[in-house]
């Protein structure tokens, strides 16, 4: 469990890790399966397999399409779905050789020297319950998801 991905390269100066590392960010709670994630990796052969999660974003206008000044389309207020990293990660073993070590060291810095070394990068799409906690409020709301989730 890993709080602040800022020190990537300070927690861990000497890991060696025997097996695929899983990092997961402390301020989510998910449902994920982790053998289902984990044997994402595993058949996809991947160097690094990222959570991804879907929202829709609302555009509040109407956008346009055109060619050289010519409208090929129009769509007002369109929902256009993002996907983005959930903070959940399966990192091959062979790569923390790549972590360098004790200076600040963020997993987008490692996610793109991955990328320019070639290495290959997974998406695993996470469909399912997702609740970031950034703050005192969302803390609260999730408690009362969790108590109303699982009741007996």
């Amino acid at each position: 469990l890993l709080n602040d991905l800022e020190k990537v390269g300070n927690i861990w100066p000497n890991l060696n890790p025997s097996k695929d590392v899983l990092l997961h960010v402390g301020d989510l709670i998910s449902d994920i399966e982790l053998s289902k994630l984990y044997n994402f990796h595993r058949r996809r052969k991947a160097d690094m397999t990222v959570v991804a999660g879907v929202m829709e974003y609302k555009i509040p206008k109407g956008v346009m399409y055109h060619k050289q000044g010519n409208m090929t389309a129009y769509v007002e207020k369109p929902r256009i779905p993002i996907e983005y990293a959930m903070g959940i990660f399966i990192i091959n073993k062979n790569l923390w050789k790549f972590v360098p070590k004790n200076q600040k060291f963020n997993i987008p810095d490692f996610i793109n020297l991955l990328l320019s070394k070639g290495k290959k990068l997974c998406v695993y799409n996470h469909y399912g319950d997702f609740i970031q906690i950034d703050t005192n409020i969302d803390y609260k709301d999730a408690q009362e998801k969790m108590k109303s989730t699982h009741r007996d």
